[in-house]
């Protein structure tokens, strides 16, 4: 096949070793790009039984990494098929023509003293009490924005 005047394979070949040599994916999410690169489509039990055995102790989790290698325009869903290692129905995965692009990272959830700060700045504001309308509405907020935490008036539950 022909793109742009150019093989599609010698397409894939430099942007695999742009990939490979600027190092634009972390280690793991490379180990899976490169597996798919050398071996073609295959699913992410395929990929874990050819990556096991090329590395000992293999133990970060390759279904999360090809979310993640998707999400940044590497591979993509070729279809679904029985996978030869489980026999289920997945899907099956190939590598595209594209460089990744950056993910979108998720804002990091501030640390218990992190929050204690945000309150006692609220409180700064205010002198004494802040008003009950405007303590209501930072708690109310910071309840939505931070579920794990434990926030209570007047400060966090230990």
């Amino acid at each position: 096949m022909v793109l742009d005047g150019r093989d599609v394979r010698k397409i894939s070949a430099d942007i695999y070793h742009r990939i490979r040599d600027e190092g634009l994916l972390s280690r793991a999410r490379f180990r899976i790009y490169e597996c798919l690169y050398l071996h073609g489509p295959m699913t992410a039990s395929e990929c874990f039984a050819v990556l096991a055995k090329e590395v000992p102790r293999l133990n970060w989790n390759t279904r999360t990494r090809f979310g993640e290698l998707r999400d940044q325009g590497v591979v993509y869903e070729v279809r679904e098929r029985p996978c030869r290692v489980t026999g289920e129905l997945v899907i099956e995965w190939g590598v595209t023509n594209r460089l990744p692009v950056p993910l979108r990272r998720e804002a990091k959830t501030p640390t218990r003293a992190e929050i204690a700060q945000a309150i006692e700045a609220i409180e700064k504001e205010y002198e004494d009490d802040p008003p009950p309308e405007v303590v209501e509405r930072v708690l109310g907020w910071m309840k939505r924005r931070f579920p794990r935490r434990s926030i209570v008036r007047g400060g966090l539950r230990q």
